[in-house]
């Protein structure tokens, strides 16, 4: 009778029209397994280099991070058949729905201000656009400091400072610092020397080297034999910075990529 039964079962299987399904290939068995390695790779690297996002945004949503815990686990156990690269791409795409609520969702405030920000005199490069311009304005308004707006451009920088100086007088803050424009050309060695010599008793307390240059293709080196960007985002900078460290030794400096 079992004979029977299994003669019956092959001669279905050998009836259809495509006939037995093929054992997958040793070649092909590789593939899907470096693609799921690849994958999984992938996920863990990118949730390893954002550990410490993950790590406080837990604590600030515990229930969010105990759910999510519990949906993932339960998801898994839904799928207890499921191939490694379901598994793979299932982990991807919870590290990147993850990554989207962090980016885009989830609100990050800033530290509180407290006294001690208040009056301090911070550097910012490249600040009238941009990142340097939301730190010129967050720093003046909202901590209290005497941001110097060092730019390229006197007009720019004139009239970012101006905008945002129209800002503290208009919020009535009582924290609200300064700011002041000064010009600073960071391809040129001996405009560093002048924007330093121009602050004259100041004591920088915050460097923040903001300021960024894409030269156009072609440019020649500059009349120290540099290439113009890597005088304008490094050179300059460094040199920057070892001029205001010898009247602060304790400069903080601050580098945005």
């Amino acid at each position: 009778e079992k004979a029977r039964s299994l003669g019956g079962k092959m001669s279905q299987e050998l009836s259809r029209p495509g006939g037995p399904s093929p054992a997958p290939s040793t070649g092909s068995r590789l593939a899907n397994a470096l693609a799921a390695l690849l994958l999984a790779s992938y996920a863990l690297g990118h949730l390893y280099f954002r550990v410490a996002e993950h790590v406080v945004l837990a604590r600030a949503y515990p229930r969010e991070a105990i759910g999510a815990a519990v949906g993932s686990a339960s998801l898994l156990r839904a799928a207890p058949h499921a191939s490694s690269q379901v598994r793979a791409v299932a982990v991807l795409a919870a590290v990147a729905v993850v990554s989207h609520l962090e980016d885009r969702v989830l609100l990050r405030p800033m530290p509180t201000p407290n006294r001690t920000h208040r009056g301090k005199v911070v550097v910012v490069t490249g600040a009238n656009s941009g990142v340097g311009f939301e730190l010129s304005r967050q720093l003046s308004m909202v901590y209290g400091a005497n941001v110097v707006m060092a730019c390229r451009s006197e007009e720019r920088c004139g009239t970012a400072a101006a905008a945002i100086a129209g800002e503290i007088e208009s919020s009535g803050s009582l924290r609200g610092g300064t700011v002041t424009p000064m010009r600073l050309d960071l391809s040129d060695l001996s405009s560093v020397e002048e924007f330093v010599d121009a602050l004259g008793e100041r004591r920088v307390d915050v460097l923040m080297n903001n300021a960024g240059f894409v030269p156009p293709p072609g440019m020649p080196p500059d009349a120290n034999g540099l290439d113009p960007a890597f005088a304008s985002m490094h050179v300059s900078h460094f040199y920057l910075a070892e001029l205001l460290v010898r009247s602060n030794p304790a400069l903080r400096v601050v580098n945005t990529s």
